[in-house]
């Protein structure tokens, strides 16, 4: 899968907003998505929003598996990340 897209805000340390368009666009045009930082007395919280182009394209990928692999990600880099501590 290959995406592009474009940044549309960078405010650090707390949020980066980017459109994205994948090169197989089943996703009924551009996605927004929005990754929200937030400082924690034990690390920080990633609130991670994703806003498809159509609610068909959303209930695809939410039914698409794509949120284990997400979910395995995300597990990895706190490993990762609690190494650096």
């Amino acid at each position: 899968m290959v995406m592009g897209g474009a940044f549309a805000e960078a405010s650090a340390p707390a949020r980066l907003r980017s459109f994205r368009k994948f090169d197989s666009d089943w996703t009924d045009g551009t996605t927004r998505v929005s990754p929200d930082f937030c400082e924690q007395d034990d690390g920080t919280q990633l609130t991670l929003t994703v806003l498809y182009a159509s609610k068909e394209a959303g209930d695809g990928a939410a039914t698409s598996g794509m949120t284990g692999g997400m979910e395995h990600d995300y597990a990895r880099l706190d490993e990762i990340l609690s190494g650096l501590r």
